[in-house]
């Protein structure tokens, strides 16, 4: 084969081209990202709407439907769309077809998001704008506390000073903070004395907003100078808001201090969240874009002594939930196998060949093969992931065919008397078109995979390319690379020993098949879980979080309190509807909490304390649902944002009709699966 006799006659040439690929994959590795999963680039726009005080039927028929309309009518190539409408605010997300530029969509939307303001409520403001997809999930939770902090403050500092300077960090996308106490001047009335003086509320309303204003002076050029006029508007501290005046009466003036007080307040606490017990605020970092999970986290653990050294000494910042330790430890699991298997399948060919000489040439063309397909990978923007990997680890077996082969049909070669080189060529030219058959039958294999849609595809083609690329590279290093090799470590007239090779293990898993439970990815246990209970309907915050207070106290019944290393309470709504969008715990009002329990590393099996705390919970707690949300990061990606990996919804025109069949397939469903929750939302699909 003209390949061949190249090698042979130019050695270092390919020598050179091994130790070039020894150089240049490690390289390849270090500058390519490393996640859990490959982009999932599903495009999904969000579009956030706004309007403080109305109730979600109005907010749905007045602002929801119009918009949604308007998108049927001016977006294009649009796959259905959702919205999750509460008081106050809606979270309408658009999924398009496969293939959409997600630029030119958002463009699209916010187009038609300004145009139909017109047709509005008055008041209305247009929407925020994001962009989502499957990858865009939490990675790491910052809890905020400290003694002698008030909730107040924890807020402030979290959306006004740590969260502004964390936005810098690449990938890194930061919603506003959940729980703390949001600060708000308020004025608080004394009606007794607004009688008593004559004024009504709009007295003291107008006053502030006669007096209160922010207004440019311009410059003035006094001389040769220039100076820059300030008016003096606006108070420059809260308490100077008490010496506003209202009116004259009987030749005196009557200041807002006689009727009110005007202090730094808060409005009505929608969301709670507490660290321990302790009340905090929470911070949380979403993965946005193609960046790595691990860089990412990272980069903010090597910002955060910075910004922190900025703020007050008393601020705690607790890092929770780091996603990046489970990324470790399962792409860190993932290699210890490969190399394993490496190592086996080495072994296993030194005892069938018997010879050491043949087993290092063809132990050398692994790893060669393996970093090629990293290189090919890195160039083409994939990243180095558990799909990538767990190809290249199933095809380190297969990759060892293409040089063993050569290798055991040259030694036969050599056994019948010839030379080196003829053996080399000679037996090389026998196996060149089986082994290359044999090659792209395997590469056809993982044909299909390209050809699958949605998750799936994004999943499985980084896989099937991995393996096909370390496949083609395998092949063309056993016609090169290996007779090279064995031109100067083999030896003529070299025996080896021949011995029965029956291969009788892949009979085995046709045996066992159907023995086993089927399912995308296999359960981990991560040591953490999210519990998510719903109390009953209009239930006050400060309920919930005593109902949180006794739902704690039974999760430390079953689990020992060696065992927990913390829990972190989210309650209620967030404040904003940028969290509501990002969130998959589906929150619907105050009776809504989310509690996060982080186990210590010699914890007992999660799924144990899963099942023993369904048990416990529902029958201490009647009228409260239960459920549990995976909270690791696969889970989060794979259900794209819902709380649970398996979706049902009702389509129909009846929206009652609809929630009534949704309730009876709630209850039929629920004795099969203790955790079935139902919820209402409006769907608009193409195909319905």
């Amino acid at each position: 084969m003209w390949i061949v006799r190249i090698a042979l006659n130019r050695p270092y040439t390919f020598v050179v081209l091994a130790v070039l690929i020894l150089f240049v994959g490690p390289i390849a590795m270090a500058r390519t990202p490393t996640d859990i999963f490959p982009a999932i680039d599903i495009p999904v726009v969000a579009a956030v709407w706004g309007y403080g005080g109305m109730s979600a039927d109005e907010l749905s028929f007045r602002i929801v439907t119009n918009f949604e309309r308007g998108l049927t009518t001016t977006v294009n190539d649009i796959e259905h769309i959702e919205s999750l409408t509460l008081r106050g605010t809606s979270v309408v997300k658009v999924f398009f077809q496969p293939g959409v530029k997600t630029e030119a969509a958002v463009a699209q939307i916010t187009a038609i998001s300004q145009s139909v303001l017109r047709q509005l409520p008055p008041g209305t403001n247009a929407p925020f704008i994001i962009t989502y997809n499957a990858s865009t999930v939490p990675i790491l939770q910052l809890g905020l506390s400290g003694t002698g902090l008030s909730e107040q403050q924890l807020y402030d500092l979290g959306v006004n000073f740590l969260r502004t300077q964390l936005a810098t960090i690449q990938g890194a996308s930061i919603p506003l903070p959940y729980g703390g106490k949001q600060p708000q001047i308020q004025v608080d009335l004394n009606p007794a004395s607004l009688q008593a003086k004559g004024l009504s509320p709009n007295d003291v309303v107008n006053a502030i907003a006669a007096q209160n204003l922010i207004l440019p002076g311009g410059t003035s050029k006094i001389g040769g100078v220039e100076y820059d006029v300030r008016l003096h508007g606006s108070p420059d501290r809260v308490e100077e808001l008490n010496d506003l005046p209202i009116k004259m009466a009987g030749g005196s003036p009557i200041y807002i201090r006689d009727v009110a007080h005007v202090r730094n307040g808060f409005p009505p606490q929608t969301n709670i969240v507490r660290v321990n017990g302790q009340r905090a605020s929470m911070v949380t970092v979403m993965k946005s874009g193609n960046a790595s999970t691990l860089d990412i986290i990272s980069r903010i653990k090597a910002a955060l002594p910075r910004i922190q050294s900025g703020l007050p000494p008393e601020l705690e910042i607790k890092l929770l939930a780091d996603q990046s330790i489970f990324v470790r430890a399962a792409i860190q699991g993932v290699l210890r196998e490969a190399i394993i298997a490496a190592c086996l399948t080495a072994l296993m060919i030194l005892v069938f060949l018997g010879s050491w000489r043949s087993t290092v040439i063809i132990a050398i063309s692994i790893p060669l093969s393996i970093l090629t397909s990293i290189i090919v990978l890195s160039a083409f923007g994939e990243t180095i992931n558990i799909m990538t990997l767990g190809g290249l680890a199933l095809a380190v077996g297969i990759l060892v065919d293409d040089a063993t082969v050569a290798i055991e049909n040259i030694n036969w070669h050599l056994e019948q008397g010839k030379d080196l080189e003829p053996a080399i060529l000679d037996g090389a030219a026998q196996i060149a078109i089986p082994a290359f058959v044999s090659t792209i039958c395997i590469c056809i294999v993982f044909v299909p995979m390209f050809f699958l849609t949605g998750v799936a595809r994004y999943l499985f083609v980084p896989m099937a390319e991995a393996v096909v690329f370390a496949m083609l590279a395998s092949y063309v290093l056993s016609r090169t690379l290996v007779p090279t090799m064995a031109k100067y470590l083999l030896k003529a007239h070299l025996r080896h020993e021949d011995g029965a090779r029956v291969s009788f293990f892949a009979r085995i898993q046709r045996s066992i098949d159907g023995g086993f439970g089927q399912d995308f990815f296999p359960a981990v246990d991560t040591g953490q879980f999210k519990l998510h209970f719903r109390a009953p309907t209009g239930t006050r915050i400060e309920e919930t979080a005593r109902l949180a207070d006794a739902v704690e106290d039974a999760i430390r019944e079953v689990i020992p309190a060696r065992q927990i290393v913390s829990m972190l309470d989210n309650i209620g709504l967030p404040y904003s509807g940028l969290n509501l969008a990002y969130t998959n715990s589906a929150p619907i009002g105050a009776q809504d909490a989310d509690i996060l329990v982080a186990l210590s590393e010699d914890h007992q099996p999660t799924a144990g304390y899963v099942h023993d705390l369904r048990r416990l919970l529902e029958p201490r707690f009647p009228g409260v649902q239960f459920s549990f949300i995976a909270p690791d990061i696969v889970s989060q990606i794979l259900s794209f944002g819902l709380p649970a990996p398996i979706d049902v919804q009702v389509v129909g025109r009846n929206f009652d009709a609809n929630r009534q069949l949704a309730a009876t397939l709630a209850n039929r469903l629920a004795p099969r699966r203790p955790a079935i929750r139902s919820g209402t939302w409006r769907t608009i699909s193409s195909s319905h």
